[in-house]
């Protein structure tokens, strides 16, 4: 865990409070794998209920894994399109403020399929297929979180906020615990080089196995 949380960070909570919770999940082949994430331990039981709705519903991830989450900040460029969902992130929105992510309480789940958009911005971009034309009627497709399906379901019930329904902006993979005041700052993160923050209301370290 050492890689993926280091003192120099500055980090908004100590490693105590994280945990790596490693769920089962289904792969975008369908095959049972064992994932690793990094969550607050105080979500890590609730979280681990929620991956377990994904695996019985289906629910198709194609990366969960810690280390490739390391690897990816060392080198964004080369990173960007690994699709690995992921929890814990240490680091700050362009307000200044900590973003969900360092805390423990935010995911992210397979970010190419479901990117962040704002304007003509997308992050990140693949190569070949424009994720952000979003499919409002029909199947998903394998990946994708859609309105009403497994993954906006699942955290819903846990009263988690999705970015897929911001306003201006859409960050499909996006989940996140509430702060204290039950509203969330729109999370315009390091990524972002365009736009303001903006509000919306709230819509209603060891191993943990979670699958």
């Amino acid at each position: 865990m050492g890689p993926v949380y280091a003192p120099s960070h500055q980090c908004p909570v100590p490693i105590g409070r994280l945990v790596v919770l490693e769920p089962t999940f289904l792969d975008l082949n369908g095959a049972p794998r064992r994932g690793t994430i990094l969550v607050a331990r105080a979500k890590a039981e609730t979280l681990g209920r929620a991956f377990g709705e994904l695996y019985s519903a289906g629910f198709r991830i194609e990366r969960m894994d810690i280390w490739a989450a390391w690897w990816a900040r060392l080198d964004p460029a080369a990173g960007e399109l690994v699709n690995n969902t992921v929890g814990f992130s240490c680091r700050k929105l362009q307000s200044g403020s900590w973003s969900r992510h360092s805390f423990g309480e935010a995911i992210d789940i397979n970010p190419v399929i479901n990117p962040y958009s704002h304007r003509k911005y997308v992050f990140p971009k693949h190569p070949t297929i424009d994720y952000t034309q979003r499919r409002t009627r029909g199947k998903a497709r394998v990946g994708e979180v859609a309105p009403y399906g497994p993954v906006t379901s699942a955290f819903w019930r846990l009263r988690w906020n999705w970015g897929g329904d911001w306003l201006t902006t859409k960050d499909w993979m996006h989940f996140s615990a509430p702060n204290a005041t039950g509203v969330e700052l729109i999370e315009h993160d390091e990524h972002d080089e365009v736009g303001q923050p903006e509000w919306q209301p709230k819509r209603q370290v060891g191993a943990v196995s979670a699958g």
